[in-house]
């Protein structure tokens, strides 16, 4: 180390004053320009981390939401579904809620099957309820598209079967 600290003042020395001067001021603008550089990177990274922040938050507690809802639910003790004729009531009375055109016809005890024309948007929402609410699947399901809607044919059973 000391001969090459050495070798390095020997060629300093051998320069000339001017020739100093402009490497020391070469250097000093290398040396400013790459605190610039290094300041603008930290900077773009803080303004990035700044807008990041509150969408990871954000995330976070819709995460908790979810979490505390998920706790919630798998508290709640399960509600058995209407059977029989109660069940053919609650499934007409849920067609007519959602606003629906649907014929329902009983295939057994356990098997159900709803025809009609209806708004495709409204149909998937009233097959959600029913598979939510009465523990129904939907085991067949056709669907044609018509002009202001569609045609549904759709068989539904009990889940446990």
């Amino acid at each position: 180390m000391n001969a090459r600290l050495m070798n390095i003042r020997t060629w300093w020395s051998a320069r000339s004053a001017g020739e100093r001067r402009m490497l020391l001021l070469g250097s000093l603008f290398l040396g400013a320009l790459a605190f610039g550089f290094s300041s603008y990177a930290v900077k773009q990274e803080q303004d990035r981390l700044r807008r990041a922040i509150p969408l990871a938050n954000a995330a976070l507690q819709r995460m908790q939401d979810d979490a505390t809802e998920a706790d919630r639910l798998r508290a709640q003790t399960p509600v058995a579904p209407p059977q029989g004729q109660a069940l053919v009531g609650a499934l007409t009375a849920s067609i007519r809620s959602h606003g629906l055109d649907l014929a329902l016809t009983t295939e057994g005890a356990d098997r159900f099957r709803v025809q009609g024309r209806v708004g495709f948007d409204q149909a998937v929402a009233w097959l959600a309820a029913v598979q939510r609410d009465y523990q129904l699947r939907v085991t067949t399901l056709a669907v044609t598209r018509q002009e202001g809607g569609v045609k549904l044919d759709a068989v539904l059973m009990l889940r446990s079967q």
